[in-house]
């Protein structure tokens, strides 16, 4: 548990009742905390900590205010063990910040139980991620959160009021997929605007190793992919373009759009620019007429999705949205902004490039 004292703002949904009857013991249960329980909590939180203690004014904060889920275990009406998950707003991270299980109950499947009910409430409140720290010197709670398929992801010197180092752990919260079955190249974004053209570059990679990435290539890309007319600089990446520069290099294309309009045209003032992205846009649509690259408008569902992972499609992701504070009906659930994803596979094989409405699993 951190030590900081500060909290997000106030949550808007509460996470939803939780029973874990096939996770631990039938007399055990897992619920929102009420203000009821704060006594109890307390208690706990002294009983299971010598320092970096949450306070009862906190407790009362995450309780009432705060943009957070406390979730209690019960057995036979009595509190055994908490979690709070905190929330923070524009990002697919939730944080696990503090989890505590009463000593006469430990062993009994309750801390696996509080971290399932935590990883539904966020996945609930369209997290992706959960994130936690533990102290280096915990080495029972870092076993445990291995065993549930947490990563470590970094090292935080100093972390706790006794100067003690914290562990950063990380899981990726994907239910339905379950462990995704082979890892995918990474290639850092070089330049502005060019996360579509690094997504394309990623996936193609991972379907053609001998493939080079440079600097080179995504300024290519990204050349041919824009769609977006920016003064200064080329905008971002449209689904077309992206589309057609993965088919020029030898990649199948099939495209999923939920707009029948010109992407992002709604971004850009004055009739010049408009003009100008229409007639990209035009073009885009007749080289993909030509090039017979199948366009579908519409979404692709998770159980499509989830059937091209498991057929060993590559996937990735990029942001097209010019400005952080606009959104548009493209919105993932990842970054509850406009976004392009895509879908490529060799050339005898379906490719897919994808701008998804918003998805729930």
């Amino acid at each position: 548990m951190p030590s900081d004292t500060q909290q997000p703002p106030p949550a808007t949904n509460p996470a939803p009742t939780t029973s874990l009857d096939s996770i631990a013991p039938a007399t055990i249960y897992i619920a929102p905390a009420v203000m009821a329980d704060l006594d109890a909590l307390v208690a706990l939180e002294n009983m299971c900590f010598v320092s970096d203690r949450l306070t009862r004014r906190q407790f009362r904060y995450m309780l009432q205010r705060a943009q957070s889920v406390t979730l209690v275990a019960r057995l036979e009406r009595r509190l055994i063990g908490y979690v709070s998950v905190l929330f923070k707003r524009a990002t697919s991270v939730a944080r696990l910040y503090s989890i505590a299980v009463a000593a006469e109950a430990r062993r009994m499947g309750v801390a696996r139980a509080l971290v399932a009910a935590a990883e539904q409430a966020a996945w609930v409140r369209e997290r992706d991620y959960l994130r936690l720290e533990i102290r280096h010197d915990n080495l029972a709670s870092q076993r445990l959160f291995e065993r549930l398929g947490y990563r470590r992801c970094g090292i935080v010197a100093n972390y706790y009021a006794d100067r003690m180092t914290a562990l950063r752990y990380e899981k990726m919260l994907v239910p339905e997929l379950g462990q995704v079955p082979t890892r995918v190249p990474f290639y850092e974004q070089p330049l502005d605007f060019t996360c579509g053209a690094s997504a394309l570059m990623i996936a193609m990679k991972r379907l053609a190793p001998e493939l080079m990435l440079d600097r080179a290539l995504t300024l290519r890309i990204r050349r041919e992919a824009t769609t977006i007319f920016v003064t200064s600089e080329y905008g971002g990446c449209g689904p077309f373009g992206l589309a057609l520069a993965a088919h020029r290099r030898g990649f199948d294309a099939e495209v999923f759009v939920n707009d029948l309009g010109v992407p992002l045209i709604g971004t850009v003032r004055g009739p010049e620019k408009k003009a100008r992205m229409r007639w990209v846009h035009e073009n885009m649509l007749a080289e993909i007429q030509h090039r017979q690259i199948p366009v579908t408008y519409g979404t692709l569902s998770l159980d499509e999705l989830a059937t091209r992972c498991a057929a060993g499609a590559a996937t990735s992701g990029s942001s097209t949205e010019p400005a952080p504070t606009q959104r548009n009906a493209g919105a993932t659930r990842s970054a509850n902004r406009s976004s392009v994803s895509g879908w490529w596979r060799s050339p005898n094989r379906i490719v897919k490039n994808v701008t998804p409405s918003r998805t729930r699993r």
